[in-house]
């Protein structure tokens, strides 16, 4: 009974902390008119498709690592847990540096930082749970296209 509580507590914890991100992110990128008003790249997104994905984005993760939980062996839960939290705070600090200090070269550094984790934390959650990996890959590539639009926006503007 005591293990079913600890995972759940897990879980809850999990959650919270990633609908603490999603709402700090899109706190700060509530005034779409810093990216509204950019040059815009060849593929044009809304600020509303930005929205869903990073809602998406958030979702994944906290679903992939609420697997990766239950797992039995924590040899590699520790690692696997710095990269989940450094990709989950990632995601707030790269909107904060976008919309409100407007800084196009500082979201792209940070993306990439972030893109980076994401890929450690899928090489880390791939080494014991190859289905929780497959959940982040989405992420992954949503991210890697932001990275390319990031440096379209900073190239034009």
């Amino acid at each position: 009974m005591n293990n079913r509580i600890f995972f759940a507590l897990k879980i809850i914890l999990v959650s919270i902390l990633t609908l603490f991100c999603l709402m700090l992110s899109e706190s700060f990128a509530m005034d779409p008119t810093f990216y509204e008003g950019l040059k815009k790249t060849v593929f044009k997104v809304n600020s509303e498709v930005l929205l869903v994905a990073r809602c998406m984005c958030m979702l994944s993760l906290a679903i992939s690592f609420s697997i990766y939980l239950s797992s039995k062996d924590v040899s590699t839960l520790s690692d696997a847990l710095l990269f989940f939290l450094l990709t989950l705070m990632l995601f707030p600090l790269y909107s904060y540096i976008f919309y409100q200090l407007e800084s196009l070269n500082g979201a792209l550094l940070t993306l990439g930082i972030l893109f980076v984790s994401s890929v450690v934390l899928f090489e880390r959650v791939f080494e014991k749970n190859k289905v929780c990996s497959y959940i982040i890959l989405p992420t992954i590539l949503w991210i890697g296209f932001c990275l390319f639009l990031n440096y379209e926006l900073a190239f034009l503007n």
